[in-house]
């Protein structure tokens, strides 16, 4: 009886002591966290498996805002990924699966071409001002010409249903005229006005966002 208490004490003891430096609680998991911890680190994957899990880790990133400043660093280093992780995957993987946010067609033009062509999602903050606002289906169409998704969060406060339905219309024919020239794929296309909001997917078959068809 005196041994079998011994090892139930030594046991919980042991138990007590275990290091809980690789316990996260749920509540800081956030789509900024990343889910390649150290134990996970030193385990081996097929590089087809491992790029398939950034894809997704990067698909739930919060939108990047992209700036004159960071238009040319190479943000596909800059998540939480380990270096070592973030170095062993091709960048197109980052840039044509994360969201980028815009509310100036400024940085657009700085990115690197080879970058600007694996960008598939954007969102654009469309504000009704005084003087005269970018043509952005003009400007997405030819600096982004891969893009497979386009939000538009408009802001326009005050003015009808009418004249938002009108603008609506506006920029789908437009992205329907950006879109008759490619040979293949569209974009989904989706505005958000406060609690109103569409979708529409424009062009020809469906793509996923590496670039293959999708007959979902």
């Amino acid at each position: 009886m005196l041994i079998s208490h011994r090892h139930k004490y030594e046991h919980e003891k042991q138990i007590t002591q275990c290091p809980s430096d690789h316990i996260v609680p749920s509540q800081q998991l956030t789509s900024e966290s990343s889910p390649f911890n150290h134990p996970f680190q030193d385990i081996f994957l097929p590089p087809e498996i491992l790029q398939r899990i950034c894809s997704l880790y990067f698909s739930t990133l919060i939108p990047l805002e992209l700036t004159t400043v960071n238009a040319t660093q190479m943000l596909h280093l800059q998540t939480a990924l380990p270096l070592s992780i973030a170095l062993s995957i091709p960048y197109d993987i980052y840039y044509a699966n994360a969201m980028f946010s815009l509310s100036s067609c400024a940085p657009v033009w700085l990115l690197p071409w080879q970058v600007r062509k694996c960008i598939r999602r954007v969102r654009i903050a469309h504000e009704r001002k005084s003087g005269k606002t970018p043509d952005w289906v003009y400007i997405l169409d030819k600096a982004l010409p891969c893009l497979t998704e386009i939000v538009f969060v408009v802001e326009l406060i005050g003015l009808g249903a009418m004249v938002m339905e009108g603008w609506c219309e506006c920029v789908k024919k437009s992205m329907k005229d950006a879109i008759a020239s490619r040979k293949k794929g569209g974009v989904s296309l989706k505005v958000e006005c406060g609690l109103w909001g569409f979708e529409e997917w424009i062009g020809k078959e469906r793509m996923d966002a590496s670039g293959e068809e999708d007959f979902d």
